[in-house]
Formats: C-alpha cells, structure tokens, sequence
C-alpha cells in the first residue's frame, strides 16, 4: 500500500508538516491520512463518490472552516448530495462532523430554512434518479455546485445549483432547464455522459 509519494510540479503550494507554503518548481510530498469521516449508516451504499472539499471562509455566517461536499455512487434510488463540515486541521478525523450532526448540535440554528438532515440536496425537477458527483466552488460568497442527472440532456448530463450560505441550494434556472454541459454522442466519443 501506497502511504505517501513525491510529485513535482512547477509553482504550486507544497504541504510540509500539515502547513502550507509558497514553492516555485520543486518537489512536493503527499502523505496519505487515512479515514477522516464515517458516512451515517443511512447513506446508501456505495459512498461516499466523488468528494470534494471547499474552504467557507468567504460564506457568510458559515460556522465551520470547511464543507466536504460528497454523494453517493450511481445509488439506484435517489441518492443525493451530502455534507460533513470540518472546523480546524481538514487532516484530523476528529475536526469532522456530518451536517446532520451539527444540525442537532444547533450550529445552523442562524437559517430559517435549512435541510433537516443528509443529503442535503438532491435535485427532483430535472432527470431521474440520483443526484451524484458533487463539485463544489465558492465564489464571492456564494457557493456554485455542480452534479449529475441520468436520463437528463443526451445521457447523463452536468447541472448546477447556486447557494449563498452553503446549505440551501437553487438550481441556476429554477424549474426551466439547469444543464450547463452536454454532447451530442453522434458528434464526439462516448454516450453523452459527462461525468
């Protein structure tokens, strides 16, 4: 098993003993950490896919450092967008809370409408099935998720959702079409699945 390797790359941020600093073409050393969460024994199997960690600093009133946004693997049902929360070091298991926790534990109290519990999002106006593959930017202040839909454009096609606080996200075009990426499958390789 494979617990730490050297990458090289020209400028970039190097991880040196949990910190972080600015190297311009040099060696870089990744070590593994080994499990930081534990999905709640109600996420549909397998999971979690595909997941995606982002820094909340810029969200407003967001009370964790930061959102590991995640989803479950191709589930057969309706699978969904998840979130564990994470104040401190992103690489001690221990800073790691599931939303649903920190629900009970009164941490988004300040929202009126948030979740009740994991997933947090799952898209039921576009596509059938799951609602999977989870990325994650924030950009002034507000958070751009994109996710995958079966049977939604040509095949399996990308949409994205927007929130301001992390949590209650809204497809980009409310009840009209949300698809941001799709293909033709006759004009390019593949089966119109971008993911």
């Amino acid at each position: 098993r494979i617990s730490s390797f050297e990458l090289s790359l020209p400028g970039a941020k190097s991880c040196r003993e949990g910190s972080m600093a600015e190297k311009r073409g040099t060696t870089y050393k990744l070590q593994k950490q080994g499990q930081l969460i534990r999905p709640r024994p109600e996420m549909p199997a397998p999971g979690p896919y595909y997941p995606c960690l982002v820094s909340m600093s810029s969200v407003r009133a967001f009370p964790f450092d930061y959102a590991l946004y995640f989803s479950t693997d191709h589930d057969t049902e309706e699978g969904g967008i998840w979130l564990h929360l994470c104040n401190g070091d992103p690489t001690e298991a221990a800073n790691w809370v599931s939303y649903d926790d920190a629900v009970e534990a009164g941490r988004f109290d300040h929202l009126d409408q948030k979740p009740s519990a994991n997933p947090i999002y799952l898209d039921t106006v576009q596509g059938d099935g799951h609602t999977e593959t989870a990325y994650a930017n924030v950009i002034d202040s507000t958070v751009y998720l994109t996710y995958h839909k079966n049977n939604c454009g040509h095949n399996q096609a990308t949409l994205l959702a927007t929130s301001t606080d992390g949590i209650n996200f809204s497809r980009l075009n409310g009840d009209a079409d949300s698809i941001i990426l799709d293909y033709e499958p006759s004009e390019r390789h593949g089966d119109g699945h971008t993911g």
